[in-house]
């Protein structure tokens, strides 16, 4: 099993965001399947195994059987993770602080780098087991679906997207899934074993094993409804980084003696990169374009009573 990490923004190509949406707007399933192959792997993938005792973890409000994962953990069930970036880095350099054994899958890694990282501890040459997490951008994910079909494993994702993932995977036990952490930066480099600590991982089902693993994070699992979840996070998290990127080039070459601190609040997510964002512009476009209905609709009549509401949100969620 390969996954490929490509350059995915040739000179010219861009991302049409539209207020109102065409018949005839592109999505990662109408997109050719990508051979992805062992040697062109660049994000790679670790493979994870019980090691030691694990103390009680976040998760029992959530419905989490703790006998049922305390048996997992006995029966020595591998744990795959298609991904050595930063949320699979992360995740190897988490589990490795409670007492995990992390293996993972990475030409482009070697086994020096992982261990200098903290994210694994092991390195081998298959991407097969019985709890597979795809920690790959969505295209990736999307792609790896397919070549899983008929696997005997448990699948699960870890995309900002989930509604194209659920459609494609059929014949697989799969959970798609999002932990709502993250950062602008990228790559083994940024990893950060406390990254999923106390945040939100979303699931459109409850599964034992992946509930497991989540606690295992130190995240916080709540399942969703995979197309509310889209909805929502092209709101409240693909829009907001469209809107940084977007006033960030507007922005580029303006003397920056202009530039003050509200805007450079405005512009943290600009630092992201278009080869990770790319593929969730595609599978969630439909979403992301009513969402910048709203914004510009809002934009054009602002008014006291939205003031009032932006400064009731301020002081409860960011003051």
């Amino acid at each position: 099993m390969g996954v490929e990490n490509d350059a995915r923004a040739p000179a010219g190509r861009c991302k049409k965001i539209e207020p109102r949406l065409g018949d005839g707007m592109a999505t990662a399933r109408e997109s050719k399947p990508l051979q992805r192959t062992l040697e062109k792997l660049a994000y790679g993938g670790f493979v994870v195994g019980r090691r030691g005792d694990v103390d009680e973890l976040a998760g029992q409000r959530d419905g989490i059987d703790h006998r049922a994962r305390d048996s997992i953990y006995n029966a020595g069930v591998d744990v795959v993770i298609a991904g050595l970036g930063l949320i699979g880095g992360s995740l190897g350099k988490a589990l490795r602080g409670r007492g995990w054994r992390v293996s993972f899958v990475d030409p482009h890694v070697t086994l020096a780098a992982a261990e200098a990282a903290g994210a694994a501890d092991e390195k081998r040459d298959r991407l097969e087991g019985d709890l597979i997490v795809l920690a790959t951008p969505s295209d990736v994910t999307l792609n790896l679906l397919g070549e899983l079909r008929g696997t005997n494993g448990i699948v699960t994702s870890v995309s900002g997207v989930m509604t194209p993932l659920r459609e494609a995977a059929t014949d697989i036990n799969f959970v798609a899934g999002h932990p709502f952490a993250g950062s602008e930066l990228r790559g083994l480099e940024a990893a950060n074993a406390s990254l999923f600590e106390s945040r939100p991982w979303f699931v459109d089902r409850h599964l034992d094993d992946t509930m497991t693993l989540i606690a295992a994070a130190g995240a916080e699992p709540v399942v969703v409804d995979a197309a509310e979840h889209d909805r929502i996070m092209a709101l409240t998290s693909h829009l907001p980084q469209v809107v940084a990127t977007a006033l960030a080039s507007l922005l580029d070459g303006v003397d920056s003696r202009f530039i003050g601190t509200g805007a450079k609040s405005m512009l943290r997510l600009a630092g992201s990169s278009y080869g990770v964002w790319e593929p969730i512009l595609d599978q969630n476009n439909e979403n992301i374009s009513a969402a910048a209905e709203q914004l510009w609709n809002t934009m054009r009549t602002i008014s006291p009573e939205d003031f009032e509401r932006a400064q009731r949100l301020y002081r409860r969620e960011i003051k």
